[in-house]
């Protein structure tokens, strides 16, 4: 399992860069990042290296976040992989609440960011391991 934050800001040009700022500021580096429309707001989500320094830039500029835990499942970059994982979890009712993909760089791997309901993390998790696939708890720094 790996750290994420949440941040929900105003839907307006240069509120984000202002989070990314403080992110910037801290010498934060942001590995993988999604961000999606919700009515005046925008849902943001950031998995930052180091993740605590990340937290605590964004306390110290009082912007609003949450934090959850999300699978980082490292993929070979090859056609059907991503299949092959959203598969099982269909065969054992384990369901993807969102997702989002980022790759490492100079490699051949591929990283995506899955959050699953929280009574199936344990069962997900023993899932991927049992068919071969490593869940990260941090993104390799190549990225």
């Amino acid at each position: 399992m790996l750290p994420q934050i949440s941040l929900y800001l105003p839907n307006k040009a240069g509120q984000l860069s202002k989070a990314l700022n403080a992110l910037s500021e801290g010498d934060v580096n942001v590995q993988a990042f999604s961000i999606e429309q919700a009515g005046p707001y925008s849902a943001i989500r950031l998995v930052c290296h180091p993740h605590k320094k990340g937290i605590d830039q964004l306390r110290k500029y009082t912007f609003g976040f949450s934090e959850e835990n999300v699978f980082a499942v490292s993929l070979s970059h090859e056609s059907g992989q991503l299949r092959r994982v959203m598969e099982l979890f269909g065969t054992q009712e384990i369901n993807v609440e969102y997702g989002y993909l980022t790759v490492i760089s100079g490699t051949n791997q591929a990283v995506v960011i899955i959050k699953i309901e929280t009574s199936k993390e344990k069962a997900a998790e023993e899932l991927l391991k049992k068919h071969g696939f490593k869940s990260l708890n941090e993104i390799p720094e190549g990225l």
